[in-house]
């Protein structure tokens, strides 16, 4: 039994520790989503390769230890409700499928929410002391030590960026994690973490945690992610706060009121001297000067949150689903949000974590998450511990950060790894007895089951997955559509491109997979009404019917109006493109009297075009349209506009 218990102890703790190594800097630029498709399969393989070895040491040992929360054990009942109202959400969502293995780009279905769980539990129940602990707690600190280095070396070899169009982030550092504020809010997780085993640690190991730190801090700044800075600087405040309560020192409150004096009066004299060259020229301290561009992140989000609140009260229970927001928020997206947004994007989130969970679990969800939250943090605060002092203060960190922003796979592995640790901590622990595996037909069940379930989830949802977005990166999109037929994105590119062939019946065949996914959605209407138009057959029910369920899409409006154009029914055309017009931007009739606009606005000028490069093409179907039905007057004015 002894020799038994060596292997599966040691491969449960590896996975384990390869999940919290790998899953942060693990991205592939072989594939059309180069981050989250290979972080994510990543992600839920090692769980199940965990799960496979925790099983076999539960067959063996017959019994699991758990954390004693002692009063507080009603946690475990927030936390199981919370992942059941994520399940719940997902079954009786708007779109069952996608809500269950989630979106393109982001893979934050329950199915990954319950991989989340499976880890928390596999945590708590395999580490058993502060000692066992810290291996982990020092692979995350290299882990995270790792990133940055990675983050930093893309300054130096600029061949490496090959794969991506880094234009968008203006310099900002965004390796491994795909994006400026990611990795940012990964790095402020991982800060205090690390400013808490430092003061905890042994002397010989202190410089490699200095020098980490001072490697996050760097980086951070490189991101310039101003929600990140707002996290990091909250969790500072935690966490000094939280050392004069457990060392009952005014001193330290003294320096946390004097910490936050600094802040704000940094942030009200960059601001007042906003327009001197030393501020406009330094990247970071331009980044805070509430003006200009800097505004137009936070405006978007003021107009956008009165929105997503009206949503959320029309299914206030358990809410639309996890990551259905990109299929449900374009029915209530105003009009202002093209004002300040790329036209040619939309909000799959609301970029407030809150409001986010509250669209996608309802009220429910939203409940167990905030009560389970603070009784993390009760039972946290009460161990008055240093230590567990840097791990909440990550939790606020990154809790903060997400009020402007949203977690990917690496944050909430993360927050469930800190809540795990919190639990850990605790002194005492309770054992469960498993009789029922002494016999020999129930252990060769459960091996045979964990087995058959891991190997299947492995190789259907993990690898078929990363194949699929290999193959989509290298244009057989058919092939990737078959592989994983539970992303609608395979499937819609397909039927758009079968359509573009004049096979037809190919194109329906795979819009309908794709509807099917979605629930039907503005996005399967608008494809609908494309293949229609090709194909000569009536098409106005389906851009209507796109364009009520996304009333504020410009791009239902815009090939509508070119459909009916090259259908000859250009009266109607008129009236659609020129409903198109008044919903963009004005800024296309600019052209007109650019040279007399303002800087600002013939710098949104130029944006406009750089993201619309082919938008003056609307001009020329207006143009014809106008003629053919003799208003000779608007097709001169049109035609001042067209290329």
């Amino acid at each position: 039994m002894k020799s038994n218990a060596k292997w599966y102890n040691f491969g449960l703790e590896l996975s384990l520790l390869l999940t919290v190594l790998l899953v942060p800097l693990v991205f592939a630029p072989q594939l059309n989503v180069s981050f989250e498709f290979i972080k994510v399969p990543v992600f839920r393989s090692l769980v199940w390769v965990g799960m496979f070895f925790f099983v076999i040491k539960l067959v063996y040992e017959r019994k699991i230890s758990l954390p004693n929360l002692g009063k507080y054990k009603f946690l475990w009942y927030l936390i199981g409700g919370y992942f059941l109202a994520i399940l719940l959400a997902a079954l009786l969502s708007v779109a069952p499928e996608l809500a269950f293995f989630g979106a393109y780009y982001r893979l934050q279905g329950a199915y990954t929410f319950l991989h989340y769980g499976l880890f928390f539990f596999m945590l708590v129940a395999t580490i058993r002391d502060r000692g066992q602990l810290k291996k982990y707690i020092y692979v995350a600190i290299l882990g995270a030590a790792l990133a940055a280095a990675i983050g930093l070396l893309k300054h130096h070899f600029p061949l490496f960026l090959n794969y991506w169009d880094t234009d968008k982030f203006l310099g900002r550092a965004f390796l491994p994690l795909g994006h400026p504020n990611y990795l940012a809010s990964y790095l402020i997780m991982i800060f205090p973490l690390t400013v808490g085993a430092l003061i905890t640690t042994a002397k010989k190991y202190r410089v490699f945690f200095v020098l980490a730190l001072i490697l996050f801090l760097v980086l951070m700044l490189l991101t310039l992610s101003r929600a990140a800075t707002l996290g990091l600087f909250a969790a500072i405040v935690f966490f000094i706060l939280s050392l004069a309560v457990i060392k009952k020192r005014k001193r330290i409150l003294r320096a946390t009121l004097a910490t936050i004096l600094v802040a704000v009066l940094t942030l009200f004299l960059v601001n007042i001297y906003g327009s001197n060259s030393f501020i406009r020229d330094n990247p970071v301290l331009s980044r805070i000067v509430l003006e200009g561009e800097n505004m137009r992140s936070i405006e978007s989000r003021l107009i956008m949150w009165p929105a997503v609140i009206e949503q959320a009260l029309d299914r206030p229970i358990l809410g639309y689903g996890p990551d259905t927001f990109g299929i449900t928020f374009p029915a209530y997206a105003p009009a202002a949000l093209l004002e300040v947004e790329d036209i040619g994007s939309f909000a799959d989130r609301a970029h407030n974590e809150i409001l986010d969970t509250l669209v996608s679990s309802g009220f429910v969800g939203l409940a167990l998450y905030l009560a389970l939250l603070i009784t993390v943090f009760i039972i946290g605060f009460k161990q008055k511990d240093r230590f567990t002092a840097g791990v909440l203060a990550g939790i606020v960190a990154l809790f903060i950060a997400n009020q402007f922003g949203f977690s990917m796979v690496t944050h909430y592995m993360y927050l469930w790894f800190f809540i795990a640790i919190i639990l850990i901590n605790l002194p005492e622990r309770t054992e469960y007895d498993f009789k029922f595996l002494k016999y020999d037909t129930s252990k060769a069940v459960a091996i045979l089951l964990i087995s058959a379930l891991s190997t299947f989830t492995i190789l259907a949802h993990n690898v078929q997955l990363v194949r699929a977005d290999y193959f989509f990166k290298i244009a057989p999109f058919e092939k990737a559509a078959n592989i994983y037929p539970h992303q609608s994105h395979y499937s819609y590119t397909t039927a758009n491109i079968a359509s573009l062939a004049d096979n037809f019946e190919k194109a329906h065949t795979y819009l309908d997979l794709a509807g099917e996914y979605t629930g039907h959605d503005s996005y399967y209407y608008y494809y609908l009404g494309n293949i229609q138009a090709r194909e000569g057959v009536d098409f106005n029910n389906s851009y209507e019917k796109a364009a009520s369920l996304a009333p504020t899409n410009p791009h239902i409006l815009r090939a509508w109006g070119a459909a009916l154009n090259k259908a000859a029914s250009y009266k109607k055309s008129i009236e659609i493109l020129e409903k198109y017009l008044d919903l963009v931007p004005t800024c296309w009739a600019w052209k007109l009297d650019l040279a007399a606009r303002s800087p600002e606005e013939q710098e949104k000028y130029r944006i406009f075009y750089k993201l619309n490069p082919n938008f003056d093409d609307v001009f020329d179907y207006l143009v014809d349209s106008c003629n053919q039905v003799g208003d000779f007057n608007k097709a001169d004015y049109y035609r001042k506009f067209a290329k």
